[in-house]
């Protein structure tokens, strides 16, 4: 090739590239605009919904155990909280003792973990542990359940082992940390 045909090849590379960064702003200025338009669209289906489902958890009437109708809420907060009551019960007021001998047929600690109870866990144990997690788990506060970090274990493997061991070394998990002291 000669000097004058690689010259003309870079102009018109440059001008493509220009030309895809007009493409480009054109593109985001459009999910800009659709973004502001649907977005209202979906915060008002957002709080119909959210509407929708505080009427439907709201208690207006309840049948007591004897048959009564409850209608105002400071009868149907006694009533709830009689109905834990007697299903949670109150506070024993002998306990047994620990039978040790029921204790000694479940698992138990060797003796490297009851000398050193907080001692690391292994980057092993955390990714079997995660793996053992299933899918269909729930999610925490952060919005990621298991199988986020499952796909995305290779980028995230160091800080969540790091995570993880800082938990068992000081008791706190970053959960902890971001909540204040």
């Amino acid at each position: 090739m000669n000097v004058s045909m690689i010259m003309k090849v870079k102009i018109c590379s440059q001008e493509v590239m220009k030309l895809a960064n007009i493409e480009e702003s054109l593109f985001r200025q459009r999910s800009k605009i659709d973004w502001i338009r649907l977005g209202d669209n979906n915060n008002a289906y957002f709080h119909a919904n959210l509407k929708s489902k505080y009427k439907q958890a709201q208690i207006s009437k309840m049948i007591n155990k004897y048959g009564n109708t409850l209608v105002t809420d400071d009868q149907i907060e006694k009533e709830v909280y009689r109905f834990y009551q007697a299903l949670v019960g109150v506070a024993a007021t002998n306990l047994k003792k620990i039978d040790i001998e029921v204790m000694r047929d479940g698992k138990q600690l060797n003796k490297d973990h009851c000398q050193n109870p907080a001692a690391l866990v292994t980057d092993r144990e955390i990714h079997q542990t995660l793996m053992k997690i299933s899918d269909l788990t729930s999610s925490i506060a952060d919005g990621y359940g298991a199988s986020f970090f499952k796909a995305s274990w290779y980028i995230l493997k160091a800080d969540t082992i790091e995570a993880i061991q800082d938990f068992f070394l000081n008791g706190k998990s970053l959960i902890d940390l971001s909540a204040g002291p």
